[in-house]
């Protein structure tokens, strides 16, 4: 008897795990970029036309981002801009 339950409890948590899974698998998708690193570069460029220095993607509250450094009248200027939207955003 003693041993059922622990073979019926361990078939539960195997089943717990694996209804898990398709959930976290979708949120890492929602979370994921849907612009490109170029397509962020063009971005930050076109915006402030200036010269790209450095680009890096970067997680923001759960969302990932690219924060793109750039070189415009002598001045660095950082920006975020969001992966999912193009939207700019000045840090």
């Amino acid at each position: 008897m003693k041993s059922q339950l622990i073979i019926f409890l361990g078939c539960v948590v195997a089943m717990q795990s694996l209804a898990a899974e398709p959930r976290n698998h979708e949120r890492d998708q929602d979370n994921r970029a849907q612009i490109s690193r170029q397509r962020a570069a063009d971005i930050a460029r076109k915006r402030y036309d200036g010269r790209v220095l450095d680009i890096r993607p970067q997680r923001d509250n759960g969302r990932k981002d690219y924060r793109v450094k750039i070189l415009r009248e002598g001045r660095v200027r950082v920006l975020d801009v969001d992966g999912k939207t193009g939207k700019v955003r000045r840090k």
